[in-house]
């Protein structure tokens, strides 16, 4: 069954790949690019949070659910929500645009709940989301609060319903807390603030990219480093640990989606504002990367290795390099000729 699976969802994944470049009737190829490097990103990340974090939805530690999962969302999900964009910018009826959306998101949860039926997904709990639950609960809630009691039976019970929210919302967010706040905390907040205002500083006082080409940087390096994570941190490979936990925590989330995809921003800065040699670029990011690993990692147990080691993270960071050398220069080279012709605003 489940190569069945991996099968259809393949064939899926490439019939609607190929359907991305009808979206040019209402999006530039330049929005289409960046749309689905975000979509496909967001729809990982999300995933990847909230099935790592909590136990009631995960995949089935096999190699081929982790492929076909990740093809559901990295590729049908994304896709798919690209095309609801799409029919947003188009001249249907407003009917046609809510039930896109309506469409998406229930196509979105059945597909889930075939994975869970055949194996692909597990859960150990009695439903798959944590939102889920909130959402019926604060339903009651709300159509007990309209229908019934008076003035004060109201109010009493609306103390009551912030209680139990507060207790939800502590039970919700416990999984993504840290086992205690010591020092890679610490060394998280340092490293994020440092490496997102160094950032904020060249975007907004020295910049040399323009803006499409800054959010094509970032949005490549979220997906990556999304991809990536997910990839060599979760079973079935679970090479290691990051912070305190085998999981998505708070400080993963915010070195995943802050202070990865920055750190390559300003080494492209840097890249392109002194027209650095590609091989020494390469080298010189790939020795920057791996020593802020390496201090990381000795200095602040910020990673936990299980099969992994800096060698093998010094190979990574060798492609990552080269991944964006090779998508700057192409996404750089396309944009400029937009511009030239007059597609895209000069300004931007």
């Amino acid at each position: 069954m489940h190569t069945t699976v991996f099968i259809t969802i393949l064939l899926l994944s490439l019939l609607m790949f190929g359907t991305i470049f009808k979206l040019t009737r209402w999006l530039h190829p330049v929005e289409i690019l960046l749309l689905f490097l975000f979509t496909s990103y967001i729809c990982q990340n999300m995933f990847y949070t909230t099935s790592s974090s909590y136990d009631r939805l995960s995949v089935t530690t096999e190699h081929l659910p982790f492929w076909t999962v990740r093809m559901q969302f990295g590729i049908v999900f994304a896709v798919a929500l690209m095309w609801v964009v799409g029919i947003q910018r188009s001249s249907a009826s407003r009917f046609i645009k809510i039930s896109a959306i309506f469409l998406w998101m229930t196509g979105g949860i059945l597909i889930e709940k075939g994975f869970l039926l055949v194996g692909i997904l597990t859960s150990k709990g009695p439903s798959w989301y944590p939102s889920v639950d909130y959402f019926f609960v604060n339903d009651r809630h709300l159509r007990h609060h309209s229908f019934h009691g008076k003035f004060t039976k109201v109010v009493e019970k609306g103390w009551a319903s912030m209680s139990e929210f507060f207790d939800w919302f502590v039970h919700l967010i416990e999984p993504l807390l840290p086992k205690k706040f010591d020092r890679n905390e610490g060394f998280t907040i340092f490293i994020t603030i440092l490496i997102c205002g160094w950032g904020y500083i060249l975007m907004k006082v020295r910049r040399t990219l323009n803006r499409v080409e800054v959010v094509g940087v970032l949005l490549f390096n979220l997906l990556y480093t999304t991809v990536g994570d997910y990839f060599l941190a979760m079973p079935p490979y679970d090479y290691y640990d990051t912070v305190d936990r085998n999981s998505g925590e708070f400080s993963d989330i915010l070195l995943q989606n802050l202070v990865y995809p920055t750190t390559l921003f300003i080494l492209i800065h840097y890249y392109v504002r002194y027209t650095i040699n590609k091989v020494g670029f390469i080298i010189g990011g790939t020795l920057i990367l791996t020593m802020l690993e390496w201090v990381s990692v000795h200095y602040f147990n910020l990673f936990t290795y299980k099969q992994w080691n800096l060698g093998l993270s010094s190979l990574f960071y060798f492609g990552v390099m080269v991944l964006n050398i090779l998508f700057y220069t192409l996404f750089h080279r396309y944009v400029r000729k937009q511009q030239k012709r007059g597609r895209i605003s000069s300004s931007t």
